[in-house]
């Protein structure tokens, strides 16, 4: 919200939340007995949480670079990893949807708004079922309310097919996994399905909004040229009047 220059949107939400969550926040430490033993507590919770099969990046069916990537390793990755991960997606999902030379348009707002679902689900754990933050964007998409570059290429059919292919992967996943063991071939397959697809739509778009602000900006750069500056005919107005009077003047 930052990057679109919604500031005050939120500077409003962090004056309503940050006083909620503090009062929260004190009120159970001090159901806890003290800031040391709820800390204790938080990370051992913490911890058991990680432990979970539905949580662990390694055997979770998350859909983030994360869980991605830690299935082939086989372990998690380290924290490090994981924040730089985090920060180069909303990075470039930043990046491409800023307001300098951006379209101020329904269809690139739409375009931005499937960009920013895609980085959230790649850069922080989400489940299977968070894939229903693409609902939206799909929709905007059959019905037309993407940048009109975005039909005059391969990305509308391919970004259908690709959205297509998560609905149907979603069914067949929750159907096979339950039977199959963790870390086989069907089972790392489908589970790999999701964040292969949600990383090729993310380029795409990231790729065609790039495009669309830079045609954007040799549009208005087009139309800076054949216009006149700005005041040229209030100054060519004053030097003929200037000019007039000092021959009336004259004569």
């Amino acid at each position: 919200m930052l990057t679109q220059r919604y500031v005050r949107q939120v500077f409003y939400g962090a004056v309503i939340t940050i006083p909620i969550n503090l009062f929260l926040i004190i009120f159970l430490v001090y159901r806890s007995g003290g800031i040391d033993h709820f800390l204790e507590v938080l990370t051992k919770n913490y911890h058991v949480w990680q432990n979970d099969i539905t949580v662990n990046p390694v055997s979770s069916h998350a859909v983030d670079i994360n869980t991605f990537i830690s299935h082939f390793m086989g372990k998690p990755l380290h924290y490090i990893v994981q924040l730089t991960i985090l920060v180069a997606v909303l990075g470039v999902a930043s990046w491409a949807i800023r307001p300098t030379a951006r379209p101020d348009d329904e269809r690139f707002h739409t375009l931005s708004m499937g960009i920013i679902c895609l980085a959230t689900l790649l850069s922080v754990h989400h489940q299977a079922y968070d894939l229903l933050l693409l609902t939206l964007p799909f929709i905007g998409l059959v019905s037309r309310r993407f940048p009109h570059e975005f039909y005059s290429s391969y990305r509308y059919g391919l970004s259908a097919s690709l959205l297509t292919i998560l609905g149907l992967n979603y069914i067949s996943t929750n159907s096979v996994i339950p039977f199959g063991q963790p870390a086989s071939g069907l089972w790392l397959v489908l589970i790999s399905i999701n964040s292969t697809v949600l990383l090729v739509l993310f380029f795409i778009w990231i790729r065609a909004a790039h495009l669309v602000r830079l045609n954007a900006a040799a549009s208005s750069d087009a139309w800076l040229l054949k216009a006149p500056p700005r005041g040229a005919f209030s100054i060519a107005q004053s030097s003929i009047a200037q000019s007039v009077q000092v021959h009336t003047h004259i004569q």
